[in-house]
């Protein structure tokens, strides 16, 4: 099952995401503004997908709007 799951931060705020099963991944997808997961920058439009964790951090570097879908990988 995927869930889809919207994100309008400030600039500095820090959100841990946890991924519902341990079975999925996620894909983050920026909106607008500019953020820092893990040791990636991603800014408009750039997306990045997580994998074979259980966890991340997401760190606004300036106010972001953000899309992460959760989604099986297998």
């Amino acid at each position: 099952m995927q869930k889809f799951i919207l994100g309008n931060f400030e600039k500095g705020k820090k959100v841990n995401y946890q991924i519902s099963n341990p079975a999925n991944g996620a894909y983050i997808l920026v909106v607008d503004g500019s953020l820092k997961v893990g040791d990636e920058e991603l800014f408009k439009r750039d997306a990045i997908g997580i994998s074979e964790v259980n966890n991340f951090e997401i760190e606004m570097i300036e106010d972001s709007n953000f899309l992460i879908i959760d989604v099986p990988m297998g």
